[in-house]
């Protein structure tokens, strides 16, 4: 018998996340870029970087929401994402997921409690994650 070696190209992909709505100023930016990237690589099994010069591009807005005030003292938030799959440019597939809430002491803890639960829904999407792999491989 034989032994092989395969060497496999990972496609790269930049990733651009953009905060938009009822952001608070001290949302963590590098902790979502961190998030999110952490996620691609494992469910679209894509690298991922912050440059511009790639043919694929990630673009993810998420768009924030606060709620009204509530008379025990905690603040809530909602989040969603709508998320593209660009190729040269030109968006080639979207999508948009619906609204996650989050409450804490103060937005900082909320927005962790939605932001993980965005996360963990888009990474359950199949639909999502079949339909990006699909562009990506292009």
């Amino acid at each position: 018998s034989k032994d092989f070696l395969l060497s496999i190209k990972k496609q790269t992909a930049g990733l651009v996340i953009d905060f938009n709505g009822d952001t608070d100023e001290v949302v963590n930016k590098e902790g979502a870029f961190s998030s999110f990237k952490s996620l691609f690589s494992e469910t679209l099994s894509v690298g991922i970087d912050k440059s511009f010069d790639n043919r694929h591009t990630i673009n993810v807005d998420l768009g924030y929401r606060n709620a009204p005030p509530d008379s025990s003292g905690f603040t809530f938030i909602y989040i969603k994402a709508n998320i593209s799959v660009d190729i040269d440019g030109r968006s080639i597939f979207s999508t948009e997921t619906k609204e996650f809430k989050g409450g804490g002491l103060n937005w900082t803890q909320a927005n962790e409690k939605a932001f993980e639960k965005l996360i963990k829904a888009i990474k359950a999407d199949n639909d999502f994650t079949a339909q990006a792999k699909k562009v990506l491989a292009n």
